[in-house]
C-alpha cells in the first residue's frame, strides 16, 4: 500500500520518498466481529522506520455501538508518538465515516 501526500514530511521527506509512505503488510489473525491482527513494515532507506510492527484492531460491542481499539506493538523508533497517533486517527475516522454514512 502506498500513501501519497501533497507535501513532504517534517524531515523534508516521507518514510519512502519525498511524498510517499509505502508499506508491506500481512494479516496474521482474523476473528470475525472481534479482532484483526496485522504485521506492517515501511519500505524505507531510513532504518529507524523500516522495522516491522504489529497492529491489533479489537472490536467491542457495547449498548448498540461498536468500539474499535487499535494497539500498535513495536512501532519503529523513527515514528514519534504524535505522528503515530495522527496516523491511527485517520483510518478510525474513515471507518466511522463509512459505517455511519
Amino acid at each position: 500500500m502506498t500513501l501519497i501526500f501533497e507535501t513532504p514530511g517534517a524531515k523534508g521527506t516521507r518514510k519512502s520518498s519525498l511524498t510517499t509512505d509505502s508499506v508491506m503488510g500481512e494479516f496474521l489473525a482474523l476473528i470475525p466481529n472481534v479482532m484483526v491482527r496485522q504485521r506492517f513494515e515501511f519500505e524505507s532507506q531510513d532504518s529507524s522506520v523500516a522495522s516491522a510492527m504489529m497492529m491489533t484492531w479489537t472490536l467491542t460491542s457495547a449498548g448498540g455501538v461498536t468500539d474499535v481499539t487499535i494497539c500498535a506493538n513495536n512501532p519503529p523508533d523513527g515514528i514519534n508518538e504524535v505522528d503515530h497517533e495522527v496516523g491511527m486517527a485517520s483510518p478510525l475516522a474513515n471507518l466511522a465515516k463509512y459505517v455511519e454514512g
